[in-house]
């Protein structure tokens, strides 16, 4: 018997050449490993121990891992886990479809579809809420009807032109022309340029003297502000408002809103002579020493409602603050003229915000 390929025919068990190279209809082994398993096979298989630990978690009543869990919650959607033979061997599924957004006042329905449904049904019923705007708006129509027609217009104007052209007597017609002479006044209105120009003197003058703070007072006094309404009231609008109270109450207003600067003013307190000064949000003290005085001689508490100045360990000034101060705000300095050659203590201390910030009457009380 031949087996060389040429003499092989269509039914032979021979290998055939093919051109993807596979052997059909042909009897081969091919193996890659024994073809025998030994009585000790079992003991080269590879060993896990997981087995053994999930059972040790199920016996102390342990916590499984996430992957026994069917139920699986992610972001803001929830999720499904089916298992293939085992519970490590699972595929995640979503329990629902991804919300699809639509912004058409259609709805799911697109154009096409609502005009093969209109052409096919007709217009949809009008609703409730329709019928009700739709008589709104010819009430409002009906409401806001012209009160002449053009026919009616046209006749008025006819009948005063014939009026003004003396068909209904001389009396009638010097009438109309007083009516259009006065009505011309009324409607002539200044231009703001014009108004701008025109220049009161007494007003200038009064104002001058009102905001003059050449002769601002060194001391604040409250605004009655009761007693000027009643002033007011009785001397009347042509008599108008004293000059020098308006002065006075304006000079006033600008210290307490802290729009001036202030100079320094003198106080006398506990054998001091203590020379101060404020703004909105600080209160400034300085007060001479002798020439020879160190720094260490002085030292300055602050407290937020007191002040301690002491003087080689002896206290010579201790004084409860009109209002509180930021401690951590407040400093002083000790400081040399070189001009004259005398010393200063200066006192520099913030006002408490919120509550204590503004013009004090007084730096103690």
């Amino acid at each position: 018997m031949s087996h060389d390929h040429g003499s092989d025919g269509p039914g032979s068990g021979n290998n055939e050449s093919l051109s993807h190279g596979l052997q059909i209809n042909s009897i081969y082994w091919e193996t890659g490993h024994r073809t025998y398993l030994p009585f000790w096979a079992n003991l080269l298989k590879k060993f896990t121990p997981k087995i053994i630990d999930d059972k040790l978690r199920k016996l102390l009543g342990e916590a499984n891992p996430v992957s026994h869990e069917p139920f699986v919650f992610y972001g803001d959607s929830a999720y499904f886990r089916s298992y293939y033979g085992d519970p490590d061997v699972s595929v995640v599924f979503p329990l629902k479809k991804k919300t699809n957004f639509c912004f058409s006042p259609t709805g799911k329905s697109s154009l096409s579809e609502l005009e093969h449904k209109y052409d096919k049904y007709g217009q949809t019923k009008v609703t409730k809420s329709e019928l009700v705007y739709k008589d709104v708006n010819l009430d409002s129509e009906k409401e806001t009807e012209p009160l002449f027609t053009e026919e009616e217009l046209k006749n008025i104007n006819n009948f005063v032109n014939e009026i003004k052209a003396g068909v209904y007597g001389e009396n009638h017609r010097k009438e109309i022309e007083r009516l259009n002479v006065e009505n011309s006044k009324e409607d002539e209105v200044k231009s703001v340029k014009e108004i701008l120009k025109i220049r009161d003197e007494r007003l200038e003058k009064t104002l001058s003297e009102v905001f003059d703070l050449s002769e601002l007072p060194t001391e604040g006094k409250e605004v009655d502000w009761s007693e000027i309404e009643k002033k007011i009231s009785e001397q009347g609008r042509n008599e108008g408002l004293n000059t020098e109270e308006l002065k006075s109450m304006v000079h006033t207003l600008f210290r307490k809103k802290g729009l001036l600067k202030e100079d320094f003013k003198v106080l006398k307190v506990a054998g001091l002579k203590l020379n101060w000064r404020q703004s909105l949000k600080s209160l400034e003290i300085w007060f001479t020493v002798e020439a020879t005085t160190k720094r260490k001689d002085y030292e300055i508490k602050f407290m937020p409602s007191t002040l301690t100045i002491e003087r080689k360990g002896e206290v010579i000034l201790q004084k409860n603050l009109f209002g509180k101060v930021d401690c951590e705000g407040s400093f002083w300095t000790m400081y040399k003229n070189p001009s004259s050659g005398e010393k200063y203590v200066n006192i520099s201390m913030t006002k408490r915000t919120p509550n204590h910030e503004g013009m004090w009457d007084q730096p103690f009380k």
